[in-house]
């Protein structure tokens, strides 16, 4: 399955997530992935996600740009392909690097930051999300202090939630508190 043909099954509509696929269907290719995804959004819904160099390593590689190229949010992506399962390795972080992106984003940022994952294993496929406020939320409730920190899949957006979010940010123009 080519990056198009991946990204296109999971932004339609009409597919039921998750999908299985058999695993010659596994694309590698996590740049191609991504960048398409962006063109992806860009042409079909006029949302204009870029790639920055940020000052600080807790800053997110990618801004979600309103119409008068204002910041309305910044985006994490994580590409998991596998020809296998999908495990908890696959979808975790370090802790400290999404506590420091977390603090950023309350402190620094300003903005919401997106933690958005595509995922294509041989059980799951589909583009997923869950927000900084989400994970802060997570922590405080219950107390969290391991050294990796991994979502939990079933409380995590899907890609009509992620892209309902973004055209009323860029509807409104302004940041989602």
């Amino acid at each position: 399955m080519s990056s198009q043909e991946f990204i296109s099954l999971c932004c339609s509509p009409t597919t039921q997530l998750p999908l299985v696929m058999d695993n010659a269907d596994i694309c590698s290719s996590d740049i191609g992935v991504i960048d398409y995804f962006i063109q992806y959004m860009k042409s079909q819904y006029k949302i204009n996600i870029v790639a920055w160099e940020p000052s600080s390593r807790a800053y997110p590689n990618y801004m979600f740009l309103g119409g008068d190229r204002g910041i309305l949010a910044y985006i994490s992506f994580r590409y998991i392909h596998s020809p296998s399962t999908i495990t908890s390795d696959d979808i975790s972080w370090k802790s400290k690097d999404v506590l420091n992106t977390v603090r950023a984003a309350a402190s620094q940022l300003d903005r919401p930051v997106f933690y958005v994952y595509l995922i294509n294993t041989a059980d799951r496929i589909g583009i997923y999300f869950e927000t900084d406020e989400q994970i802060r939320d997570r922590w405080l409730s219950t107390d969290f202090s391991a050294d990796i920190y991994t979502p939990i899949t079933s409380e995590m957006g899907d890609f009509q939630n992620l892209l309902s979010l973004l055209l009323d940010l860029k509807r409104n123009n302004v940041k989602v508190s």
